[in-house]
């Protein structure tokens, strides 16, 4: 994808990735936290998927009744 590869994680693991998209998508929260073009943002996900069956589902746009 436009960010790179393919990225496997639960619910909560996922936060931290969702936090860093939207951070990327705002030019003046960037400047405050000095994130640049050359920065470099270790991210720690601590959850891998839970529910395989939910997360192909999430995966392939179904939805669960």
């Amino acid at each position: 994808g436009e960010y790179g590869a393919a990225l496997d994680a639960g619910e909560s693991g996922s936060a931290g990735v969702g936090a860093l998209l939207a951070i990327a998508e705002q030019p003046a929260i960037r400047r405050a936290l000095g994130i640049d073009d050359t920065s470099r943002i270790l991210l720690v996900i601590t959850e891998g998927v839970t529910d395989a069956v939910q997360f192909e589902d999430i995966l392939a746009g179904r939805r669960r009744a």
